[in-house]
């Protein structure tokens, strides 16, 4: 006569680990689509934007800043073909920038 505790079930197996696959999460950079960027506010964390676009092969073509000497030196270390602009919406009226990346102090983001 079987026990009342084992209600039918087999022995139990030994689980064996199995790993997930690899999944790239990430999306594939585009073959044909390069967006121009504009970058508005030149400060410290616009340095590893830049460096990342730089690496991507992306073009900026406009930098602006309150400060146009930082705006200056961020467009002849990386992008010595792009623009610099005085005033951020003279870039607002461009129609070739697809990409405005804005890059405040901390203090002035909200």
């Amino acid at each position: 006569m079987p026990e009342d505790d084992d209600y039918g079930l087999s022995p139990a197996k030994e689980i064996v680990e199995i790993a997930p696959p690899r999944v790239d999460y990430r999306p594939g950079t585009p073959k044909s689509y390069r967006p121009r960027i504009a970058v508005i506010g030149t400060g410290g964390i616009s340095e590893f934007h830049l460096k990342a676009y730089r690496k991507c092969g992306y073009e900026v073509a406009a930098f602006a800043s309150r400060t146009r000497s930082k705006a200056e030196a961020r467009r002849d270390e990386f992008f010595p073909e792009a623009t610099v602009y005085d005033d951020y919406r003279s870039i607002l009226e461009r129609e070739d920038i697809e990409v405005l990346d804005i890059t405040p102090h901390p203090v002035d983001r909200l």
